[in-house]
């Protein structure tokens, strides 16, 4: 959202500085976006922001006449001034809670810049290596759009669909070469822009320093974000690329080129238009899908399911939510299947091997977890599943096994820098519980504290983020639902009674706190219900 704003804000100012009159609308917008920007509370949007404006106001000095330059000059000031009022009412606000967790103040993120630099700079400086392991292993690519199916493969990161950097994205999924020719596109725009500059002063001039600086402020937010992989950001800054090339000292007239030329690049763009018009179908199909399913409205969503076929049958995630609407279990299991050869994700693989689990098929579900696995070395959701999976079967050694490779994931940095830092994963903790209930009596209680402590954690951090979303109406957070809470409630319940064997004190302050957790998740399900 801050990548569109920049582009949105620059268009503006350009548009402000060079019009002779009615120039007060875009000023408005201007302000408009920038206080918005400040509310989207990205720090690195904010920093591109301030950066890009100098490298404005550079252009129209440059560039503008005297009107301008006065007018300009003035806007910004009025600009600077509401955005610094507002951040300073709003940090006032953003104090940290009591309790040391985050403030959700407006500009609570913005404010508490150290606490979240963990899960914002580290993330995205482990995401950057992790795009260079791709290309070392893979010269020629992963293939477009394929990095959040490769991201976790070299242990450092959660699966994440984007790098948060346009040309490491470029590079691990299209290969240098591609990144290579992405910077030198770059480079010929900048020279054929800025050749002549100072030749077209005024308003020509001014809006062209509006668009180019944009696209600049655009290209700068790429450093940070994916930004280009979105398509509506993409489009709009390749057109402003282009418009800025038409404002340029020596640009071409549209209207002079050869006709014999002109008619196969007007059927082009059109057939350009209509692939993303069918794109936009599928999306929309899935979309709605997706909606009827959460307002659990099963007619729509069967509704919604046959007509999204036609556009979106090559989507294994629209398979996925078809499943979800499916008359009878194979048929479910069919569309599943569909969505895993489409689409070999974990999350796909894990409702698979669960589906072959509930058909009685170990085996196959042993396999699935693992291809999971292949995936995603450390997935916890899949580890856990296959743990509890080769326990029922009786293969002690085994689970054991895997217990303890679930907890050794919590040394690497998948675990410790994750990308929502208020979802903490319990699968480690978990498998403590699996390890005691396997192990010694004797060698069971460091590993049930450590597990209850683990716990005590996600009662601490993640369940009033779901209580908060509940109080919305919402049954969830990233993924959380009120029930997955209350399942984790009874794992630590099982873990503290265990305790007691040894510890009855802590074992019982354990179990009042559980059941206060409880009797607030249970509170919360009622009220959606």
């Amino acid at each position: 959202l801050a990548g569109i704003l920049a582009v949105g804000f620059f268009c503006c100012l350009g548009l402000a500085v060079s019009l002779k009159d009615r120039f007060l609308v875009p000023w408005l917008g201007a302000v408009a976006i920038g206080l918005a920007t400040v509310l989207t509370q990205s720090k690195g949007g904010l920093l591109v922001l301030g950066a890009a404006s100098l490298i404005f106001l550079v252009f129209v000095l440059a560039w503008g006449r005297d009107r301008a330059k006065t007018g300009f000059l003035r806007g910004l000031s009025a600009i600077v001034v509401v955005a610094v009022l507002v951040g300073a009412m709003q940090a006032r606000q953003s104090a940290p809670s009591e309790g040391g967790a985050p403030s959700t103040a407006p500009l609570g993120r913005v404010v508490a810049a150290q606490e979240t630099q963990a899960q914002s700079f580290t993330f995205r400086k482990l995401l950057y290596q992790t795009a260079i392991d791709l290309t070392q292993k893979h010269p020629m690519g992963t293939g477009p759009g394929t990095f959040q199916y490769y991201s976790a493969r070299p242990g450092r990161v959660t699966s994440t669909v984007y790098t948060h950097n346009t040309t490491l994205q470029l590079a691990s999924e299209s290969s240098w070469l591609a990144a290579a020719a992405f910077l030198g596109f770059v480079l010929v725009w900048l020279a054929q822009v800025f050749r002549g500059a100072r030749s077209t002063e005024g308003e020509v001039g001014l809006l062209r320093a509006g668009v180019a600086t944009a696209v600049l402020a655009a290209g700068a937010h790429s450093l940070i974000e994916s930004s280009f992989s979105y398509y509506g950001l993409g489009l709009v800054v390749f057109a402003l690329a282009g418009i800025a090339l038409l404002l340029s000292a020596d640009a071409v007239a549209p209207e002079q080129t050869p006709k014999e030329v002109r008619i196969p690049l007007a059927a082009f763009c059109v057939l350009i238009s209509f692939a993303f018009v069918a794109f936009l179908a599928g999306e929309y199909g899935k979309a709605r899908l997706a909606y009827a399913l959460i307002s659990r409205d099963p007619a729509a969503a069967k509704l919604a399911a046959e007509a999204g076929q036609r556009f979106s049958g090559g989507d294994g995630q629209f398979w996925f939510l078809r499943a979800r609407v499916a008359a009878n279990p194979e048929e479910a299991l069919a569309d599943v299947q569909r969505a895993a050869q489409l689409n070999p994700q974990p999350r796909i693989l894990r409702m698979l091997g669960r589906m072959f689990v509930e058909q009685g098929k170990p085996g196959n579900a042993s396999a699935i977890y693992r291809e999971a696995l292949d995936c995603d070395p450390n997935n916890l959701p899949a580890l856990r599943a296959l743990i509890d999976l080769e326990a029922d079967q009786g293969r002690e050694e085994e689970a054991r096994a895997l217990a303890q490779r679930t907890v050794d994931v919590e040394k690497s940095t998948y675990y410790t820098v994750r990308s929502i830092a208020e979802l903490v994963p319990t699968e480690t903790y978990y498998a403590r519980l699996v390890l005691a209930r396997l192990g010694k009596r004797e060698d069971r209680p460091p590993l049930l504290r450590e597990a209850l402590q683990g716990y005590e954690r996600y009662m601490a951090i993640t369940v009033p983020q779901i209580l908060r979303f509940a109080e919305a109406g919402i049954d969830g957070y990233a993924g959380e639902s009120l029930q997955d809470a209350l399942d984790k409630v009874e794992e630590a319940r099982e873990a503290a009674i265990l305790l007691g064997e040894s510890d009855e004190t802590e074992s019982r302050r354990y179990l009042d706190s559980l059941a206060s957790v409880a009797e607030s998740l249970e509170e919360a399900r009622a009220g959606l219900q």
